[in-house]
């Protein structure tokens, strides 16, 4: 027997939502973006879905209005739903506005909880999906004429190539960068003179000439659309930021401890992401922050409370760079490695108990600004049995005991 279909109740809809509130099953077909449970954070697949869409949008005019619609999966409270619901209709169109789409021209709508798009798989359920308002039905065509004789072949339309500088991520013909990622382009129709237009305000990018048959465009440090010209043939680019951090641990090394001492540590292979695009003209930092003991615990004399950095709490660490390898599902790999190290506060006994760092994150690209674009976690944990250690810093991680033998790390001093 097939399962029922549950909607939200309209009635527990909180009444400040930024979104419209709509109850019962329907939609309309359009660009799905799905997000993790319990998230509002677009993924990798969901920029490039977005992007697409935008790409549609302009060349179809930049004038029709654009619908987000967002749902959540059952789990959890119905208020919880109908919050998250619109969270993720509304952090599609923030990614929207980011790529050149006016505010004014996007409506979000929330239905909360479903189970509309799989009664058994809740992955389908936590979505929004982009749409435009239904076109008016086409007039139907008079009958055709006979066919009269056929026409000379017209002429090629003159149109922009590209070939992203960096061999990844694939194609190289992409059109959705990275912040200060090199494209070289060619006009079909020879020599002529190149544009560049986008949202007002903001820097267009930069090409190496205004006149010939081949330039190099070099991506501004912002999320925007840019608009290539070059004769009567346009070329339309999405640039995108970092949004996040992956680290993996670094191949071939272990767990920094001492033994009997409740500490801990990991090095660890730095990645920008999204995985869609390339950033190896970024500069990033991580800003210097205190830590954030359980009291009472193993770390409540705070290992960190000069910053994990050193810099007392304020400020930048040191400037890191990236390289041009590019890795699916984690990001462009940095040129060097991390460290996450608890340090420790004494001798045994140890009571259980954890150390937070919430790292801000900034990026910049030449001698622009830095912008802050993520937090990472890095905690370091003594288990309840008063005998495992964990270290973890954004997907990373490792585990040792307190009685485990000294062992260094070579790259973490």
């Amino acid at each position: 027997m097939a399962a029922l279909q549950r909607q939200a109740d309209i009635s527990q809809a909180p009444s400040d939502l930024p979104c419209v509130e709509v109850a019962g099953a329907g939609h309309l077909p359009g660009t799905d973006v799905l997000f993790d449970l319990n998230s509002a954070v677009v993924k990798s697949d969901g920029v490039s879905a977005i992007a697409a869409f935008v790409a549609s949008w302009v060349k179809s005019g930049s004038t029709d209005e654009v619908f987000v619609d967002g749902w959540a999966s059952t789990e959890g409270t119905q208020l919880l739903n109908w919050r998250l619901s619109c969270d993720r209709a509304e952090a599609v169109k923030a990614a929207l506005v980011s790529g050149g789409v006016p505010a004014t021209k996007i409506t979000t709508f929330a239905h909360g909880e479903t189970t509309e798009f799989s009664a058994t798989d809740p992955t389908k359920d936590r979505r929004a999906i982009i749409t435009r308002p239904p076109a008016r039905a086409p007039v139907p065509a008079p009958t055709p004429a006979p066919a009269p004789e056929p026409a000379p072949a017209p002429a090629a339309v003159p149109s922009i190539t590209s070939e992203t500088v960096a061999a990844l991520p694939t194609p190289r013909t992409r059109t959705t960068i990275g912040v200060g990622e090199e494209v070289n382009l060619t006009y079909s129709a020879g020599t002529t003179r190149w544009t560049t237009s986008g949202p007002a305000g903001r820097i267009r990018g930069l090409l190496s000439n205004d006149a010939g048959d081949t330039v190099k465009l070099t991506a501004p440090d912002t999320a925007q659309f840019i608009v290539v010209t070059a004769g009567s043939a346009t070329l339309t680019f999405l640039v995108v930021p970092p949004t996040d951090v992956h680290m993996d641990r670094f191949p071939g090394t272990g767990i920094k401890h001492t033994l009997n001492r409740a500490n801990s540590g990991i090095a660890t292979l730095p990645f920008l992401l999204p995985d869609i695009v390339n950033f190896y003209n970024v500069v990033y930092h991580e800003m210097d922050v205190v830590g954030v003991p359980t009291t009472p615990g193993v770390y409540s004399c705070n290992p960190f409370s000069k910053g994990h950095c050193g810099h007392g709490g304020s400020g930048p660490c040191g400037d890191l760079t990236l390289t041009n390898t590019v890795v699916s599902g984690k990001g462009t790999q940095a040129s060097r490695g991390d460290c996450a190290y608890s340090g420790s506060c004494g001798p045994p006994p140890y009571t259980p108990g954890s150390v937070t760092l919430t790292i801000p994150y900034e990026y910049k690209v030449g001698g622009g600004p830095f912008h802050q674009f993520c937090l990472v976690t890095q905690i370091h944990t003594l288990a309840p049995d008063a005998s495992t250690l964990t270290s973890y810093k954004a997907g990373a991680s490792g585990f040792t005991t307190v009685a485990a033998a000294t062992s260094k790390i070579p790259q973490c001093p």
